[in-house]
């Protein structure tokens, strides 16, 4: 989906669940931040800090928007590039449940399932998903295959608690397994990664909606177990709490302007 974006480039390193790079034109994969409904999820763990999706399954996810060019101004400077951000689907309407079944090559199997509903007042999304696939060697030395399995569990709930306040909780935990080759080829290595992203935030509102105040908190844990390299584990944390003030000083058919801060 996001090789459809001018100028923005994936680069995976092989099948499912190998290392994969997003690149802005003109920077890095360090220079592009990526979040989830406001949650940094550049990876804390790592020293470039860069966003890996390869672990990142797209159950419950309404919309991906993109801004490229320097966005550092509102979103900090690992935005040099650019900014992604996902946004998970908020729940309406009666309850219903959602669930598909696919398979494929390669041993390919994935399922999800999704339990939303909400009102005017009320809202959740929760979802479960699985994916396995039994791969093919990366290396072109290589004779085993690296294969892949992925659980995500995520939702989303929220509430308005009076007519200018509201509160909503989104959060991702995810328990992927990859193969990938080692030194040598055919001495297969093994990386266990547990993942979790957490986002409570709060909305109030003045001046018939002209002026809005966020609050919130947002948490990205990793956790990497890997099973025959030198390094046996890569564990990382960011916590960060944020407050936004936007204030739309003008609107007409043809332009807005809003003063924003934090």
């Amino acid at each position: 989906i996001l090789r459809t974006v001018p100028a923005l480039d994936i680069t995976p390193r092989g099948g499912p669940g190998q290392p994969t790079a997003i690149f802005t034109r003109g920077t890095n994969s360090s220079q592009t931040k990526v979040l989830l409904d406001g949650i940094p999820l550049n990876d804390p763990s790592s020293p470039s800090r860069a966003f890996d999706p390869s672990n990142f399954l797209l159950d419950n996810v309404q919309r991906i928007e993109v801004i490229r060019g320097p966005q550092s101004t509102l979103y900090g400077s690992d935005a040099i590039g650019g900014a992604i951000n996902i946004v998970t689907r908020r729940g309406n309407g009666p309850a219903q449940i959602r669930t598909t079944h696919e398979g494929g090559s390669f041993g390919t199997y994935t399922q999800s399932t999704t339990l939303s509903g909400g009102s005017e007042r009320f809202w959740y999304s929760i979802s479960g998903a699985w994916f396995k696939n039994d791969g093919f060697s990366t290396s072109s030395f290589g004779t085993e295959d690296d294969g892949y399995e992925n659980g995500t569990l995520s939702g989303r709930i929220g509430t308005l608690l009076t007519d200018d306040l509201d509160v909503d909780v989104s959060w991702r935990y995810i328990d992927a397994d990859a193969d990938f080759d080692g030194f040598l080829a055919d001495a297969p290595r093994n990386i266990d990664t547990e993942l979790f992203f957490l986002r409570t935030q709060t909305t109030y509102t003045q001046l018939d909606g002209l002026l809005e105040h966020r609050a919130g908190y947002s948490l990205a844990s990793y956790k990497k177990d890997d099973r025959g390299g030198f390094q046996a584990f890569f564990d990382g944390e960011s916590h960060q709490f944020d407050y936004q003030a936007s204030l739309q000083t003008y609107d007409d058919d043809c332009f807005s302007h809003t003063l924003t801060g934090g």
